[in-house]
């Protein structure tokens, strides 16, 4: 499961909006960024990659108890929304 700790060092791995703008202000205006569009793709597919496995693996530590099936079946709900948005 991810902790705060892991949450934040994710985010230093990805560069921000003005981060990304400053590094193409130092390559020439003619140069082709299919390099960077490509690596910013695998940055993103990596990071959905790691929320579906938290999330598979949360549904596999879901205990399910009767007196809290109708909080469980909301979550099954809500976490189906999320998977089909991160896969469409």
């Amino acid at each position: 499961m991810l902790t705060a700790k892991d949450i934040e060092l994710l985010k230093q791995n990805f560069l921000t909006k003005k981060e990304f703008m400053l590094e193409m202000a130092d390559h020439p205006k003619n140069q082709d960024f299919t390099d960077f569009k490509q690596d910013l793709k695998n940055d993103i597919l990596t990071f959905k990659d790691e929320i579906i496995t938290e999330i598979k693996d949360l549904r596999l530590e879901t205990d399910v108890n009767s007196s809290f099936r109708s909080k469980i079946d909301k979550q099954d709900k809500r976490i189906d929304r999320l998977e089909s948005a991160v896969f469409s």
